[in-house]
């Protein structure tokens, strides 16, 4: 059986009233990939590296960028805290010793349930068109909108 082993990413970060979320994307690879995006804030990103700190002795354990109190939300310095951040996981996520300790595992867990089914891509299906009637058929999680336009071209909306 081919090992299941994982690949992180910070695609991208936006800042909140007060705080800053990152956006994350977590491949899986072998037997049971799946591909997830997800929003995480950088206080628990810090609680992780403080779980996976205790789990390990070892000295060459990565550095995890450090918190800014003042300018933390300067957009200079969000870039080089992603960059920061992205190394630190592909040391972690490249390492035999720190990609299987149990805060880690139980981490990627708790994302995958909680966020693969909001990344399910979205299909789109194209209807046939009759005519005087255009439907349009936008589906994202549990939300569904059609617009129809009758044949005095008024639009309505319905969910």
């Amino acid at each position: 059986m081919e090992q299941k082993g994982y690949r992180l990413c910070i695609i991208n970060h936006s800042r909140q009233a007060d705080h800053v979320e990152y956006l994350m994307q977590l491949v899986g690879m072998g037997e049971n990939s799946i591909s997830i995006q997800f929003l995480e804030r950088y206080s628990n990103l810090k609680n992780l590296n403080d779980s996976l700190r205790k789990e390990t002795n070892s000295s060459s354990f990565p550095r995890f960028p450090p918190k800014k109190f003042f300018g933390s939300t300067d957009e200079k310095f969000l870039n080089q805290r992603q960059t920061e951040l992205n190394s630190y996981f592909d040391s972690i996520f490249n390492s035999s010793e720190f990609s299987t300790l149990p805060s880690l595992k139980k981490w990627i867990d708790e994302a995958i349930k909680k966020y693969a089914k909001e990344s399910v891509q979205q299909t789109i299906k194209v209807p046939e068109v009759q005519p005087n009637t255009i439907t349009q058929s936008n589906s994202i999680g549990n939300n569904e909108n059609v617009i129809e336009r009758n044949s005095n071209n008024k639009n309505s909306l319905t969910a």
